[in-house]
């Protein structure tokens, strides 16, 4: 799982005009909380500098016009990054869960497509390749299995103590595989 952080400097640097891959939940979902952040910051920087504009120069002024175009060129630049990065992130959002970009058209429908697109968002993506790329969770599931299978020799005694009661013939060796698959994740599902 990614921290907020890294997927901002994702979604802004390295991925801001790439709809191509796939991106984790929580890839997107962090790039959002980061998107409402700024909205609501660059809302209260120009309500500040608009009292401080009004109170410092004449309405009439050059230089508060000059500092009132600057101000809309230059945070206009910004939220057009955003959108196009919030654009980018979704579209490789659906691309985690094995669907188009288009399906970003679902907004358009009124009410409906928005909480439609809302909860595809929220899916898990698919397990494994997908026809948009390689799992971004690839290493972490491995990470889990290796985990998973390390936890295993934690209690290199418990192993022989479920033996005691099974059929002598059995190989101990095959309890223990059996464990490990039971253990296993990615097969719970399955």
């Amino acid at each position: 799982m990614l921290g907020f952080l890294e997927a901002v400097n994702i979604c802004l640097k390295q991925k801001a005009f790439v709809v191509r891959g796939r991106a984790q939940r929580s890839e997107y979902w962090w790039f959002c909380l980061a998107q409402q952040i700024f909205i609501y910051a660059v809302s209260l920087l120009l309500i500040i500098m608009s009292f401080i504009y009004v109170g410092l120069f004449n309405l009439d002024s050059t230089l508060f016009n000059i500092g009132i175009v600057l101000s809309i060129i230059i945070f206009g630049l910004m939220g057009l990054i955003i959108i196009i990065s919030s654009i980018t992130s979704a579209v490789r959002r659906l691309h985690d869960i094995n669907c188009r970009g288009w399906w970003l058209l679902l907004v358009l429908l009124p009410y409906i497509g928005a909480i439609a697109l809302l909860i595809m968002l929220a899916l898990p993506g698919t397990k494994g390749d997908n026809r948009f790329g390689p799992d971004p969770l690839a290493n972490e599931h491995d990470n889990y299995n290796r985990q998973g299978a390390n936890s295993n020799n934690q209690y290199p005694n418990s192993s022989q103590d479920n033996n005691q009661f099974s059929n002598n013939t059995q190989n101990p060796n095959d309890n223990l595989a059996l464990n490990k698959e039971q253990t296993d994740y990615t097969k719970l599902g399955q």
